[in-house]
């Protein structure tokens, strides 16, 4: 029977008085697969299954052939007669589905099914489906990134290893006997889609320097290692203090900083590599050095120690405790807070706000407007929501529109992405192992289906192309969250050219927040879509905004649309979206927030059909401020004059009330605009020096 592509065999080997030959000895006991390809394997790698002796340690070994990947898990093991002896349990597969970092993420060797009775089980077997072994994968991913910094000694010294002779077979020191994992996670992470011709076979544990590894890791060279001209033999914690250790030093620095700010920084420095012109003709040391002047200056602008602008936030009114942690990359939104410190002259303006308890009962005062034009009025919310909206709270400031800006709650998203704990690592480029191929007509059993029961049957044997075709689609509501559950399960296992075809999807359909959605039970409330919008943004689009894999300009367009929109929904995830920890957006979408901030009531945005259109829609040129019926901060309303006194008129237009709250709302405004000039122009400035 032949082993479908999201199948993998499974066999164990030991000795035994009866194995497959029918003879008495180490060899296969249980299997899945036929038994002429079994006894193949074990032709070629009975050295490795067998290893024995008083250095034999626990060892996840990944071996590749033509006829596939071969995934052992080695053990130590006593027989009946009290021998020591291995045990090994394999998993036999095509290399797109045990590719090198799904084996690695195997390394706890508890994906379901796993906890066979490795002594005593004999016979047939049955093979593995991808969706035992994805989960635990994901589970080993994390627990690696978690722990890779207390490999960083050696990791440092693969990587420098490998700068010096790319070509080489390695043999690395690990007298630990806990850092083999950790650094084939590094190396590959950094380095895995550089090099997909070389193959990533390894041994995280060996007593026998195999050509066929292109790893090996052991725990002393005395008697454990034999000598092997063609292998290079290294203990990574030595120092030469060479020009490859040097560039290591920076590159794992780069690598762990990226593991631990998330939001795709996991995939920078492979970006970075991957980035240099001719990477393919250049030793890969030369390689590494050019990027490192990528990877240093795109940290520069991300980090948020070094950057001195407007950046020391004030606790929140509503959220005092994680506001201060919410400064990484998110200059434009907290400018207006700083309250009396930063714009003395300002304090009569912004003397209620720092009070939680007034906001609530300023919301309706903008309401009662001066009949001056509604229809400037949608574009006015835009102004007020990124400054200064919390992620968290219902809205004290979030109450202060005129243009309605509607108490949405914030909840917890139905689309919360991956089930990860924590991050999730996603293959590297290059992989295209997914179910694109499956056809199950999809698209037709969902347009069939009478009940939820049914769609979710059809989603979840669905291809995975299949998937994102029903997505593009109208779907009731209820079916786009049983799609969005399917996408977010597979997600760690698609390659790069997938996730961006989803990402693409994603900002081609309002991340599902703007177009009215059918619903088989009503129409969802605005808090729901709100946040599965945002929640998709941070799992579908914000991972690979950083390996420069977004639309930029199409994303700045949407994120416009979103701010401006009559939906309050869409208004709503917006400000949870630049409101987030990190927001990952790029310098070149807070220009366009900018843009349109200076561009005041220009044109209705209400309408925007299409979030596709790659250009922003605000021209930058309207710097001073626009001069629309603009209001001064005091009542009467003054003529566009100089910038200060335009760019102040603007923000009033929509906030101005009888009671005085809209020259607050308005000197609030020109303070965050000028600032965030000062901040955009000070950056540029030294960028371009």
């Amino acid at each position: 029977m032949v082993r479908a592509e999201n199948e993998v065999d499974q066999i164990v080997f030991r000795w035994d008085s009866e194995n497959l030959s029918g003879s008495t000895g180490f060899g296969p006991v249980a299997w899945s697969g036929p038994a002429d390809e079994v006894e193949t394997l074990f032709r070629i790698s009975g050295a490795l299954l067998r290893a024995s002796g008083e250095e034999t340690r626990p060892a996840l070994i990944r071996l590749q052939q033509r006829a596939g990947v071969l995934l052992i898990r080695r053990t130590p093991w006593t027989d009946a007669e009290g021998r020591s002896a291995t045990v090994c349990h394999a998993l036999v597969g095509s290399p797109d589905l045990l590719e090198p970092a799904t084996c690695l993420g195997l390394h706890a060797w508890d994906w379901e099914g796993a906890d066979l009775p490795l002594a005593d089980v004999r016979g047939t077997l049955p093979r593995v489906r991808e969706e035992a072994l994805l989960p635990s994968a994901g589970r080993g991913q994390a627990a690696l990134d978690l722990g890779l910094s207390r490999a960083e000694a050696e990791l440092t010294g693969a990587v420098a290893e490998l700068l010096r002779d790319p070509e080489a077979r390695f043999t690395l020191l690990d007298e630990r006997g806990d850092t083999a994992c950790p650094v084939l996670w590094g190396l590959h992470g950094m380095f895995g889609d550089l090099t997909p011709d070389r193959r990533w076979t390894f041994a995280s544990h060996d007593t026998v320097e195999l050509p066929a590894l292109r790893f090996a890791f052991v725990g002393r060279w005395a008697g454990a290692a034999s000598r092997n001209t063609e292998r290079r033999r290294a203990d990574p914690r030595e120092r030469p203090g060479d020009r490859a250790e040097a560039i290591a030093v920076r590159l794992v620095q780069h690598h762990l900083r990226g593991l631990a700010e998330g939001d795709g920084g996991e995939y920078a420095v492979g970006a970075a590599l991957r980035s240099v012109p001719d990477a393919d003709h250049l030793p890969l040391l030369e390689t590494a050095a050019r990027a490192m002047a990528v990877l240093d200056h795109t940290r520069r602008p991300r980090s948020p120690d070094p950057t001195p602008p407007p950046r020391p936030l004030p606790p929140r009114r509503s959220e005092p405790a994680p506001e201060p942690e919410r400064r990484p990359g998110r200059m434009p939104e907290r400018r207006p807070e700083p309250r009396p410190e930063r714009r003395p002259e300002r304090m009569p303006e912004r003397r209620p706000e720092p009070r939680p308890e007034r906001m609530p009962e300023r919301a309706p005062e903008p309401e009662p407007m001066p009949a001056p034009a509604p229809a400037p009025e949608p574009p006015r919310p835009e102004q007020s929501p990124w400054p200064r909206q919390p992620p968290g709270p219902r809205g004290p400031s979030a109450a202060d529109d005129a243009r309605g800006r509607e108490d949405v709650p914030v909840v917890p998203p139905v689309w919360s992405g991956p089930e990860d704990g924590g991050r999730r690592r996603w293959p590297a480029p290059g992989r295209a192992r997914r179910r694109a191929r499956l056809e199950t007509g999809l698209v037709h059993r969902l347009a069939d289906a009478r009940d939820e029961a049914e769609a979710d049957a059809a989603v979840r044997a669905g291809g995975d192309g299949e998937l994102l075709d029903a997505l593009r689609r109208p779907q009731p509501y209820e079916f786009t969250t049983l799609l969005m559950g399917e996408v977010a399960r597979r997600l760690p296992s698609w390659d790069r050219p997938s996730r961006r075809e989803l990402c693409d999807l994603v900002i081609g359909q309002g991340l599902f927040v703007t177009a009215p959605r059918t619903s088989l039970r009503g129409a969802p409330a605005d808090a729901e879509r709100a946040a599965n919008a945002a929640a998709l943004h941070r799992w579908a689009i914000r991972p690979l905004l950083d390996a420069g894999d977004v639309p930029v300009r199409t994303l700045a367009a949407l994120l416009s649309e979103l701010r401006s929109s009559p939906d309050p929904a869409a208004r709503a995830a917006f400000r949870q979206i630049v409101d987030a920890e990190r927001p990952g957006l790029p310098e070149e979408v807070w220009r366009t927030l900018l843009r349109e901030a200076y561009a005041g009531p220009g044109a209705p945005r209400q309408s925007t059909p299409r979030h596709q259109s790659a250009p922003p829609r605000r021209s930058p040129p309207q710097h001073p401020a626009p001069p629309p019926p603009g209001r001064a901060p005091e009542a009467p309303p003054p003529a566009p004059s100089p910038p200060p006194s335009s760019a102040s008129s603007s923000p009033i237009t929509y906030a101005e009330g009888p009671g005085g709250d809209g020259r607050i709302i308005a000197f609030a405004m020109v303070a965050v605009i000028v600032v965030l000039v000062v901040f955009i122009l000070a950056y540029l400035m030294t960028a371009g020096g």
